[in-house]
């Protein structure tokens, strides 16, 4: 209820300015202690889809909170009047681990709304992209090394490849590292079939 009453302000530039700006320390821990948590283990649940057929969905039982919490997230990157240098200083390593994190939830809308945010904070706040870059890397070295199975990686992968498609030519020595050391071990993990199209 109130986090629709807060992303309505958002609609306002004067309010967000004046408002929601002033008070950026307190909304971001209150983004930070409503999303960050330890992943639950969803259970499938059948649900049938528009063609009758059964299908297993997989929901989050906490979704129904967490959703206004994302959307909120979301429209306070996407606003003009948030300043990006007061939310750059929010968006540490340790924001950004945890945030990557994430994305192995089970939860496809979740992911969704991951995607979104972590793209939207690439393009607003210019002096994190290498830190962002280097998390998902970081990210993509123990799905290659350790874990075999990650959520995410598609959804981080759409987002490199958005990245990818602005680098500039040549390539420089940390992009062509990039490729070597991720992009084609990526290939040989044993579940790359989820995220490979």
């Amino acid at each position: 209820m109130y986090l629709n009453e807060l992303s309505e302000m958002l609609n306002d530039g004067n309010v967000t300015a004046n408002i929601i700006m002033p008070n950026i320390e307190n909304i971001i821990e209150m983004i930070e202690k409503n999303i960050f948590r330890p992943l639950p283990i969803v259970k499938k649940q059948a649900g049938a889809t528009e063609t009758g057929d059964e299908d297993e969905v997989l929901v989050d039982p906490a979704w129904p909170h967490l959703q206004p919490v994302y959307e909120f997230f979301l429209q306070l990157i996407v606003n003009d009047a948030a300043d990006s240098k007061n939310i750059k200083f929010f968006v540490t390593h340790t924001f950004i681990q945890s945030f990557l994190e994430l994305f192995d939830s089970e939860e496809m809308r979740e992911r969704e709304y991951l995607k979104n945010i972590l793209h939207r904070l690439y393009a607003k706040i210019v002096p994190r992209r290498k830190l962002i870059r280097k998390a998902i890397t970081d990210t993509f070295y123990t799905l290659i090394h350790e874990n075999y199975k990650f959520n995410g990686a598609a959804e981080l992968l759409d987002i490199l490849a958005s990245i990818i498609s602005g680098f500039a030519v040549p390539l420089r020595e940390e992009h062509v590292n990039f490729f070597k050391t991720v992009i084609v071990p990526l290939h040989k993990v044993q579940t790359c079939q989820l995220y490979h199209e």
